[in-house]
């Protein structure tokens, strides 16, 4: 007796339908994908029971003829190809076909369709399909399009149904699919019921920024960057990127288009995390929904079963070009942001300040070392005594450098006006990344300053090893220092910004660093250790919340930190630069 044989057609469509379809949201996407190429406006998705008992998609497109109704719940029934080299340009999701002989191998399916073009008074058609049998057909009165219900999905597939994951992780699949179709088709009218319940009706708009204000919420939508274009490539990327203080903790914000079908590909996520790197604090993630326009020839879609994910022919290109125009558009933003105002012709009417008034030798004289110019010109008498008092600004600066300065929050926060925004620095976090950029960049073999008494630092036994180790790196930064006895250092040169209580910090976080990552390739140690002390370096050097700074200082910080790059977050992931646009202060006064 023969070992081979052939299986039964049923049998083997819903072996096949297991490639395609593993969970309900995979039906969904393929009943939207042939609602949109019928050319639908309208579309309506029905869930019930997470798409257990009821997924229904009912839209006003084209409709089906009798004959293609028929045939579309054949196995290979498809109007995309006709040979095999078609696959190389697919340029539609599939009009009908191709699934549904899948999905209907593995539930109930009803199908009911009119053509457009019949007259108003036309029958339209119904079929009932199951386990590749017809149970019923006949003529039926419905509106022009088609209406798809698919009934006790897996009910001969037991198995199938019990890997499926909990409910609201199911139902979280559907609607994160749905929400990429109303994405990438903003002239379509879509609504989503769940157990009879309408929970989001999204009608047509503009953009798809005015769309994810439906989806999602105003303010994510506000945060939402246009991504500039390069008109260079030879394919076009479009879209739009939160921007950097705006973030979410995981990827499921992260959407790509290609020729508007919704894929995963982790070459498009690495561009666009590559894009905001030095943005975003560590472990936080952009919203994005980034277009890109392709010629067919260039991808295939059909390297997975469910086509969820897509293959480009040259992905590096992709990858770079997409890396690039994030980098640009935010960038821009930022520097549109603090960049000084445009120069106007309007005299400035004075600004007020709270000032915690101090005698400048009684001032921490660190924080004038920071800065280009004396942070303390001299004061009218009345400002010799320590004390707190409100002072108009009434000498202005040159208008065409001007920030419209409101003046420090909590003695940590500038605060500042600019084209109908507030606009917030944290002036730590911003000082230490203008610091940390300079030492990166200048502070390389720089002989450091003697100082006037050497400083004993006291570590254990292997500090001082792993410190000794090390003290060329050192010698390189600036600082001379030497053995003294098993647990101590001796520190002759530093450079000056760091003195004392920093400088002990200092040794002693470099210890710990150095011991951490022993072992690591010679190469990587040494940048590593060299940005980790760098960025230690410019965090003791940096001005520190509670530091008094005057109206110049500030315009000095700001107009530095334009200049900087990197300059959306500090070396720690804080971001330095955070705005409120005038609407979101009206929403908070009702106005």
């Amino acid at each position: 007796m023969s070992k081979i044989r052939l299986l039964p057609q049923s049998e083997a469509l819903k072996i096949a339908a297991g490639e395609v379809i593993e969970r309900p949201a995979h039906v969904v996407k393929e009943l939207l994908e042939n609602a949109l190429d019928a050319q639908a406006t309208a579309i309506s998705l029905y869930i019930n029971d997470i798409g257990k008992t009821l997924i229904r998609i009912v839209d006003n497109g084209v409709g089906m003829s009798i004959d293609d109704a028929r045939m579309c719940f054949l196995s290979h029934a498809t109007s995309k190809i006709q040979t095999i080299h078609d696959l190389e340009s697919i340029a539609t999701f599939g009009f009908r076909g191709e699934a549904l002989a899948s999905i209907a191998a593995i539930s109930r399916v009803t199908l009911m369709t009119r053509q457009r073009e019949t007259p108003v008074d036309a029958m339209g058609h119904m079929i009932e399909y199951s386990e590749c049998s017809v149970l019923q057909e006949a003529a039926v009165a419905c509106p022009t399009g088609t209406d798809i219900l698919v009934r006790d999905l897996f009910f001969n597939t037991p198995v199938r149904k019990k890997f499926l994951k909990s409910d609201e992780t199911e139902w979280n699949a559907i609607q994160w699919l749905f929400h990429a179709f109303c994405m990438s088709n903003v002239g379509v009218h879509f609504k989503l019921y769940r157990d009879g319940k309408l929970v989001l009706n999204a009608p047509p708009v503009a953009s798809a920024k005015d769309r994810a204000a439906q989806l999602w919420d105003y303010d994510a939508s506000q945060a939402l960057l246009p991504l500039l274009e390069d008109v260079q490539l030879p394919f076009r990327i479009s879209g739009f990127i939160s921007n950097h203080n705006m973030w979410r903790y995981g990827r499921q914000f992260m959407h790509f288009f290609v020729n508007k079908r919704w894929v995963k590909n982790s070459e498009l996520s690495k561009g666009l995390l590559k894009g905001y790197l030095n943005v975003l604090p560590p472990e936080r993630f952009p919203i994005a929904m980034i277009f890109i326009d392709i010629d067919a020839s260039s991808i295939d879609v059909n390297v997975h079963p469910k086509k969820e994910e897509v293959k480009f022919v040259r992905p590096g290109v992709v990858q770079a070009a997409l890396s690039n125009l994030v980098k640009k558009t935010l960038e821009q933003n930022l520097s549109q942001t603090i960049s000084p105002m445009p120069q106007k012709t309007f005299i400035t009417q004075p600004q007020w300040q709270s000032y915690q008034v101090q005698a400048p030798r009684e001032i921490d004289q660190s924080v004038s070392a920071l800065f280009d110019f004396d942070p303390f010109p001299s004061q009218p008498e009345a400002f010799q005594a320590p004390r707190v008092e409100q002072q108009p600004l009434l000498e202005p600066t040159p208008i065409h450098e001007a920030f419209a300065i409101m003046g420090q929050l909590f003695k940590t926060y500038i605060l500042f006006e600019k084209d109908n925004e507030l606009v917030m620095i944290d002036q730590h976090a911003a000082h230490e990344r203008v610091l940390y950029e300079k030492y990166q960049t200048k502070f390389l073999d720089q002989q450091g300053t003697t100082l006037l008494f050497p400083e004993t630092i006291r570590l254990s036994k292997q500090q001082v090893h792993d410190v000794m180790q090390q003290r060329d790196f050192f010698e390189r930064q600036g600082i001379d220092l030497d053995g003294l006895g098993d647990e101590s250092l001796v520190i002759r040169s530093a450079p000056p910004q760091l003195r004392g209580t920093s400088l002990q910090e200092f040794i002693n976080d470099a210890a710990r660093f150095i011991n951490e990552h022993e072992g690591m390739d010679k190469t990587l140690f040494g940048q590593k250790l060299n940005e980790h002390l760098h960025a230690q370096m410019a965090c003791k050097s940096a001005v520190k919340a509670g530091d008094v700074l005057t109206l110049a200082q500030m315009h000095q910080l700001i107009r530095d930190l334009q200049q900087t790059p990197n300059r959306f977050i500090c070396v720690h992931g804080r971001p330095t630069t955070w705005s409120m646009p005038r609407s979101e202060l009206e929403k908070k006064f009702k106005r």
